[in-house]
């Protein structure tokens, strides 16, 4: 078992295939072909790069070739996200519990046991090749200076602009009429967004803001206003990376397009149509890391943002 933690703390894939039963560790092999190299970033992009773990006290039950290992005493400690050291306790909460099988006289982790961990190797493959389209082990962020699920300056400064487009929404709506702002995205000293109104019937409405001295103001509100060339450009981008991920996944023959796309800051949200057959409409989640937008979900009956309203677009 020791050797199972020291590859998480090494990256190292073959010492990681190395614990796992031959028989499972050749499905996995066949399974994603050429696709193994991408499973394993995946894997290791979640451990920091400094983990250590000490395993100084395990329990060993052995049953003819069969074999359980319980953690009884081990830690695991890395530097946070606040350049803070870290120790853990791997024994709080629920017991580790590992289920070995004996092959020509060498224990390895069971197919049993990884098939219960949820090594589904039918569905292994289609999520590591939506990870290889969509780079999602990627999520370093970029230098676009969008706003949500970013640093704590970014969220700051979305609630600003936020802000100051709901009181320029106010000037110049129809009294009577509330509204919220969904879609929002930043660009630099521009940002846009769309204000939904949500106790009239009526379209969504572009807003354009600029910052200026004294902060942000509002440039242009209307259906029919022209947008910047960059948010256009993120819109078209989106639906690409959106169609992608779809097509990766969906059944051959499928003819699909992208509907109700909304983007706020680092997140995107749209509704995936199919247009030669019958079949339920699919939200997909999208966020964009260093290397472009990845898949975050996609299904019927996936959790949406609290900010995308489904009936406004």
């Amino acid at each position: 078992m020791r050797t199972l933690y020291r590859s998480m703390e090494k990256e190292d894939a073959d010492m990681l295939l190395s614990v796992m039963e031959p028989t499972f560790r050749d499905k996995l092999e066949e399974a994603l072909g050429g696709y193994l190299d991408t499973f394993f970033e995946y894997v290791f992009q979640f451990a920091p790069d400094d983990v250590s773990f000490d395993i100084p006290k395990l329990d060993t039950r052995v049953d003819g070739d069969r074999a359980t290992v319980t953690l009884l005493e081990g830690t695991v400690t890395y530097t946070d996200e606040e350049g803070e050291k870290v120790t853990e306790e791997l024994t709080e909460g629920e017991q580790l519990v590992f289920e070995l099988v004996r092959v020509d006289g060498k224990w390895y982790l069971s197919a049993d046991y990884l098939e219960e961990l949820g090594f589904d190797l039918d569905q292994l493959k289609k999520q590591v090749v939506m990870l290889d389209n969509m780079s999602i082990w990627d999520t370093d962020q970029d230098d676009t200076d969008t706003a949500g699920d970013g640093t704590l300056a970014e969220n700051e400064e979305m609630a600003a602009v936020e802000s100051a487009m709901l009181d320029f929404v106010y000037q110049n709506a129809e009294s009577g009429r509330d509204y919220v702002i969904t879609g929002l995205l930043v660009r630099g000293d521009e940002a846009v967004g769309i204000a939904v109104c949500t106790n009239v019937e009526t379209e969504n409405v572009p807003v354009v803001m600029r910052r200026g001295p004294a902060g942000w103001y509002g440039v242009d509100f209307g259906t029919d206003i022209p947008l910047p060339a960059w948010f256009r450009d993120e819109m078209a981008e989106v639906e690409e990376a959106m169609l992608a991920a779809a097509y990766a996944n969906a059944a051959e023959g499928l003819e699909l397009e992208v509907t109700r796309v909304a983007i706020r800051g680092r997140e995107a949200v749209g509704v995936l149509v199919c247009t030669n057959q019958r079949l339920e409409d699919v939200p997909i989640i999208m966020r964009r890391g260093s290397r472009g937008w990845y898949i975050v979900d996609f299904g019927t009956g996936i959790d949406l943002p609290a900010w995308y309203l489904p009936q406004a677009y």
